[in-house]
């Protein structure tokens, strides 16, 4: 194992446990943080130190730009309905998020070319990414339906990629949690519009 890839294991360990840390810090304060993003981010943190991944990055990075975009629409819309709830912090906090977001996004993509990383390996990527998403889009489809519908299309996209190169079972179960993830979100978020007039 190279240097490169020992440092890239120890980057990914150090995320898992901030992840986590994270995620206690949102149930612990859940009055002003969200409950079940906490559960996300303590999932998440430990698939990171099991998985151990390079996909980690590119995961970390869809998930924090998502919920970029989400406290940044959710800030838009407080203010287009007046509803005295807008916030110039969840707006530079979300713009924060984004920009973490695509920078990891970026390094994974810069990570996979200087490791030389095989096409097996990216093929799998593809497959544990859609996977993910594909939960990731079910779980928030109760909660928060517009990053449910954002994850669950990205789950898609993936499963689509994989099955390019080669079918896979994980890639199956990302297309189709990606499917039922974007199904139960766009109804939820209907729902959410027309009948009780919550835009999230």
């Amino acid at each position: 194992m190279s240097k490169k890839e020992i440092k890239l294991k120890q980057e990914i360990k150090s995320l898992g446990w901030v992840l986590i840390l994270f995620g206690v810090v949102h149930i612990i304060a859940s009055e002003f943080l969200s409950f079940f993003w906490g559960f996300v981010l303590i999932a998440f943190g430990i698939f990171s130190l099991i998985s151990k991944k390079q996909v980690v990055l590119l995961i970390f990075g869809i998930l924090i730009l998502v919920a970029g975009l989400s406290n940044i629409f959710n800030s838009v819309i407080s203010l287009y309905l007046e509803e005295g709830g807008f916030s110039y912090f969840w707006l530079i906090f979300g713009g924060a998020q984004i920009w973490w977001g695509t920078t990891e996004i970026i390094k994974y993509n810069k990570l996979k070319k200087v490791l030389k990383i095989k096409k097996k390996k990216v093929k799998k990527d593809y497959s544990i990414a859609s996977l993910v998403l594909g939960i990731c889009s079910i779980l928030f489809s109760w909660f928060i339906a517009l990053v449910g519908v954002v994850c669950g299309i990205l789950a898609i996209i993936f499963a689509v990629k994989q099955r390019k190169i080669k079918i896979t079972g994980m890639a199956n179960a990302g297309l189709i949690t990606g499917i039922v993830g974007l199904i139960i979100s766009v109804i939820v978020w209907i729902i959410s519009l027309f009948i009780l007039g919550i835009y999230w």
